[in-house]
């Protein structure tokens, strides 16, 4: 794919803070506190991941001629709308059809965190966590389970609606390629060159950038609101 996509998600999650995961607390916990601290990170995850699912089917961002759903090269197009006959419509069409698919990703989300990552994850110490950045839980949620929601993003795609957005997509990258191969057009602008690449990559690394970046907030958010909740989870993130 050129780039792999970890690099370009983590150098976003990496960006947002610096990561701090120091223990302000040195007592040594009892087996139960432990266990009981898994229990409410496992919790956190839950919750803001759940929210951050919710929020990405509502992203303003997916909306008309968004840039990010877009590969690096076929960003050209942007510039041709009014002279291409056809092609404005079919793009409008491909951010339909790919809003389609993102609001099925992010209400299946919740069920492929809870089916898929949240068992397998390795949590050594989770106080490490708990007592960290503000949104240290994600940081550690994200080094698990990017690569799984990659892969898991790509197999959507081979879905109804992921087969939709690709077509629709097809569409258009066809219609630009054709028309600027016809010897009888004269250009105003400097000529383009024929468009390819692969789709999947720039929205996958869109999603996971957006839903890493609102599940962070929401961990922040739900740590801020930790002494007035009445969840027991929620007690261990208040800061002593």
């Amino acid at each position: 794919m050129g780039k792999n996509i970890l690099t370009v998600v983590f150098t976003v999650v990496y960006l947002l803070t610096v990561f701090s995961c120091v223990t302000t607390n040195s007592v040594e916990k009892s087996e139960l506190e432990v266990v009981n601290g898994k229990l409410a990170l496992i919790e956190m995850i839950r919750s803001s991941s759940a929210t951050a699912s919710s929020l990405l089917a509502q992203q303003q961002k997916w909306s008309a001629f968004s840039q990010e759903l877009l590969t690096e090269q076929s960003l050209v197009i942007l510039n041709y709308l009014d002279e291409i006959p056809g092609i404005k419509r079919q793009l409008e069409n491909y951010y339909l059809a790919i809003n389609i698919f993102i609001e099925e990703v992010a209400a299946n989300l919740p069920a492929y965190i809870e089916n898929n990552i949240l068992p397998n994850l390795f949590i050594s110490d989770p106080f490490i966590l708990i007592e960290g950045s503000e949104d240290a839980v994600t940081r550690f949620f994200a080094s698990q389970s990017s690569p799984l929601f990659e892969k898991w993003i790509r197999e959507q795609f081979q879905l109804a609606k992921g087969n939709e957005a690709l077509n629709a997509y097809k569409r258009v990258e066809q219609t630009f390629n054709t028309y600027i191969k016809s010897e009888s057009v004269i250009w105003a602008k400097e000529n383009p060159k024929e468009i390819t690449g692969d789709i999947i990559y720039p929205v996958t690394v869109s999603l996971l950038r957006q839903f890493i970046r609102d599940m962070s907030e929401q961990e922040a958010l739900l740590r801020a609101l930790a002494p007035a909740s009445e969840s027991s989870w929620s007690s261990l993130f208040v800061p002593y």
